[in-house]
């Protein structure tokens, strides 16, 4: 048998672990995201910023570096 302290136990045979009787799929926050970056160093602290567009592709990611 195996499980998680949180999760669901499922009763299984071998070889069964990735059929999808035995896998309950879900959606965290509505598929939202944010992303925090920050930096420090010996001197200090820097700006800590987020950025809170949902999905972060490349572009935004790079965008965090030039602005």
């Amino acid at each position: 048998m195996e499980g998680s302290k949180c999760g669901k136990e499922v009763l299984r045979k071998e070889g069964e672990r990735s059929d999808e009787r035995n896998i309950v799929s879900t959606v965290k926050w509505g598929g939202d995201g944010a992303m925090a970056w920050g930096c420090f160093w010996e001197g200090g602290f820097g700006p800590l910023e987020i950025i809170d567009t949902g999905p972060v592709d490349q572009e935004t990611y790079v965008n965090v570096f030039v602005n």
